[in-house]
């Protein structure tokens, strides 16, 4: 309470213009020093224009007051205070605005994977590119800008969501697991754990878990259901199929190679292997792999994978 009857007297003795020049550097060492209190990050340009605006909003009251009566004098005194809350209002709420560093990286012929400054991870396969922000502090949102094909799992923050920008989609979410792709032939959202929400243009989806939503030609998104478990197993560093049918394991090179593939067959799709892929495998090495411990043969023909019995 002294310190504020302190302070009020500086300022009605500024206001009156009897303030002494000690008094005066006083006053004008308070406000800086509140004002970079309140913003520790400010930079000196933003000080040095907060304390121009504290400057002329002092002087319209000199002005103004000293047009006054003086039995009016109590009301200069009410209004220096209200100026000395609105220096302390306007401290709070000047922030320094500064661009954040932007950092790109880029997978060539391998998945690779990195992790964001929030602890957010995302995994990458061959031929992406990722755009981020160095830090998402001070940001509304954690957006950053992709191509490619990704894997994200992202820490949950409620107060800052995370958004993921393509050329043709938006998908905003607070904490979950989810693919992207973003390719001319394919775009793409498919989640594995928790909400999502993916736009483009005037068209929302809200998935959840083994779901997914294609953007269709027409500029429609269409969602159903999948197996997002086994799409996303290209995330791990190898693949173990126990005993697993070959449609379930052509499932997965589908995704992991974006190529579709033509089983000839009942039988062989019912057929049942055991056997492990490494992520650095192309398709050839996988495919050669299984034609040497079964009795399925291959044809590769544009972008289809046709499988037949030996």
């Amino acid at each position: 309470m002294e310190n504020r009857k302190k302070l009020s007297d500086l300022i009605t003795n500024y206001l009156v213009g009897k303030l002494e020049k000690n008094q005066e550097q006083l006053l004008h060492t308070f406000v800086e020093k509140t004002i970079q209190e309140s913003s520790p990050e400010i930079d000196v340009s933003d000080l040095d224009a907060a304390k121009r605006s504290v400057q002329l909003r002092l002087n319209r009251e000199i002005n103004y007051r000293t047009r006054k009566r003086k039995q009016r004098f109590a009301l200069s005194v009410a209004a220096s205070l209200v100026v000395f809350f609105g220096i302390f209002y306007f401290s709070q709420n000047i922030t320094a605005v500064k661009e954040p560093t932007y950092l790109t990286f880029v997978t060539s012929k391998a998945i690779d994977s990195l992790q964001l400054s929030d602890g957010s991870l995302v995994y990458l396969k061959e031929n992406s590119t990722i755009t981020y922000p160095e830090s998402f502090e001070n940001q509304k949102a954690r957006e950053v800008q992709f191509t490619g094909e990704a894997f994200f799992k992202v820490t949950k923050n409620p107060n800052q969501p995370f958004v993921v920008k393509s050329k043709h989609l938006t998908t905003k979410v607070l904490g979950t697991s989810f693919g992207f792709i973003s390719r001319n032939s394919a775009n793409e959202v498919t989640v594995l754990t928790g909400k999502v929400s993916v736009s483009s243009k005037n068209v929302n989806n809200i998935l959840y878990p083994n779901q997914k939503t294609v953007l269709n030609a027409s500029g429609n998104l269409i969602k159903s259901n999948t197996n997002s478990a086994l799409k996303f197993l290209w995330t791990q560093k190898y693949q173990l199929f126990e005993e697993e049918t070959m449609e379930n394991i052509t499932h997965y090179l589908e995704s992991r190679f974006n190529k579709k593939f033509n089983i000839q067959g009942r039988e062989l799709k019912n057929y049942k292997v055991k056997i492990r892929f490494e992520n650095k495998n192309s398709l050839i090495e996988i495919l050669d792999k299984i034609k040497f411990i079964t009795s399925i043969n291959y044809k590769i023909k544009n972008n289809e994978v046709i499988l037949t019995k030996k």
